[in-house]
């Protein structure tokens, strides 16, 4: 586990915004991703430029793989844009959640 670039991450409902969920990102495993030399179609590159996606069965074990089976983490993306942080989590649901949700 890294040290977290944040303290905490405060997402808002979609449906009500004013209902909020505070994660304290020190308390979540951090993943660590390198999606410059990842293809444009893989998982975590989807998810952070489209915001949901959608996984195939292969593409969904290797989430899981990677947060050792939770249903949500912290991901550390090594972007072209330097390193970014992202919440990603699996969901039933086609969750959207606005892009200004931002780690504080």
């Amino acid at each position: 586990m890294s040290e977290p670039i944040c303290e905490k991450l405060t997402l808002h409902s979609p449906s009500n915004p004013n209902k909020t969920v505070t994660i304290q990102c020190e308390q979540e495993k951090q993943i660590q991703l390198d999606v410059v030399n990842a293809s444009k179609n893989h998982w975590a590159t989807r998810a952070i430029t489209d915001n949901p996606t959608v996984l195939s069965e292969q593409e969904l074990t290797d989430f899981l793989d990677k947060i050792n089976n939770a249903t949500f983490a912290v991901f550390n993306a090594h972007t072209e844009r330097g390193l970014e942080s992202y919440f990603m989590a699996v969901s039933i649901f086609n969750l959207h959640f606005p892009r200004d949700n931002k780690f504080q």
